[in-house]
């Protein structure tokens, strides 16, 4: 009890320095942004404004955002990003020459600034969706493109933060169907288009490839908490017939998790000498792994679009996805991919039988990557944004 209340203090203070940390940065940016916005602000381009939540490198929303600005055709704009917390991508957006700043609490400063001149916006995830009153207010010739990310917990979180109204000037783009699904729960009346993230194509990066393993070997990414699910593969374990234990490895790839939720699971994952933890890998190390894997699970309850499963479909990595992922319904069992009901264990095991014994997965991962082009490559997405913010 005593080891226990010293971590969750320690948890505490540091949950406290991170955003003091992260005020004081703020405040100090904003002084920044003032004079970048007085001295070297180019009133002769157009402005493209970004409200980011986070400026960590290491996955998700604030990533695929990043990547997909590197790819619009931007030259002619003042690219002015703001993110509520700071991170490795404020860097990282500097050295591709935007003005990128960590506005915390103090958004509404900075519109009453930039954005009587800003002529688009991306207002990116949830989380930062309660700047976009603030937005229509000051400027309603803006094009703004609120493009959400996330599940029903985050939607449930943000409740009283969210915006009470849409105007015209606002576009409304959901990531996935099960995005938009979310988002129709609390807009009824609106009707926003699915937008998924672009990813880059790295398939035809020929050291990506290795030889197959003598194990099948299945990899299950992403942090280790109760969303994802993680646990759901121990209780398929138990269900699994001992020719496929006996050939079986389990990779998971977690670079964060819910120190609870990790206890309890590495708990019970200690008596499956197939199950190994894999504490974070850097992109390049994980777009190898997808060479090396047999099989990518993704077992979550509720992930909007998760990046592994679409960039394993893009490596042709064979996928068996939850009915809780957003890449769910675009599979076809057995033609291009596995799917399950995520609710049911029994099924999930019987398709990794099924596709231990596939001796003609070659066909699925041609259509899987097929998906990938279709729907989830960057020249689709940069398309569609570009469109939508009239670029």
């Amino acid at each position: 009890m005593g080891c226990m209340l010293k971590k969750m203090i320690f948890q505490s203070l540091n949950e406290l320095f991170i955003k003091s940390k992260n005020f004081i940065r703020s405040i100090i940016d904003f002084f920044k942004f003032f004079y970048f916005f007085n001295t070297r602000y180019d009133k002769n381009k157009k402005t493209l404004l970004v409200f980011s939540h986070d400026g960590s490198s290491s996955g998700g929303a604030p990533v695929v955002l990043f990547k997909l600005l590197k790819n619009l055709e931007l030259q002619n704009y003042n690219v002015v990003i703001l993110f509520k917390n700071g991170g490795e991508l404020v860097t990282e957006c500097k050295k591709k020459g935007y003005a990128a700043y960590v506005y915390q609490y103090i958004s509404t400063l900075y519109i009453r600034i930039i954005g009587p001149t800003t002529d688009s916006s991306i207002v990116n995830t949830v989380v930062c969706g309660n700047v976009i009153e603030h937005l229509q207010e000051v400027n309603s010739h803006m094009r703004i493109v609120w493009w959400i990310h996330e599940g029903k917990d985050v939607f449930e979180m943000m409740t009283s933060k969210l915006p009470r109204h849409l105007s015209g000037n606002t576009k409304v783009a959901c990531v996935s169907q099960r995005s938009k699904d979310i988002f129709k729960e609390y807009y009824p009346k609106i009707d926003p288009v699915v937008l998924h993230y672009g990813l880059k194509d790295y398939f035809n990066k020929s050291n990506f490839f290795t030889r197959r393993q003598t194990f099948f070997s299945i990899s299950i990414i992403g942090r280790l908490s109760d969303r994802k699910n993680q646990f759901q593969i121990i209780e398929a374990l138990q269900l699994l017939p001992k020719n496929i234990l006996e050939n079986l490895n389990i990779n998971i790839i977690a670079a964060t998790w819910n120190e609870k939720y990790k206890n309890n699971f590495m708990n019970e994952a200690a008596k499956y000498k197939q199950i190994k933890l894999i504490p974070g890998l850097s992109h390049e190390k994980l777009l190898e792994s997808y060479g090396n894997t047999d099989l990518l699970i993704c077992c979550s309850k509720d992930d909007p679009l998760p990046v592994v499963v679409s960039e394993a479909m893009m490596m042709e990595c064979p996928c068996l996805v939850s009915s809780g992922c957003g890449q769910y319904e675009y599979i076809e069992n057995g033609i291009n991919g596995y799917k399950y009901d995520v609710n049911n264990t029994y099924e999930m095991a019987s398709k990794i039988v099924e596709i231990f014994n596939n001796k003609d997965i070659e066909k699925i991962k041609l259509n899987e990557r097929k998906i990938y082009l279709r729907e989830f490559s960057m020249q689709q997405s940069v398309n569609r944004m570009s469109h939508y913010l009239l670029l």
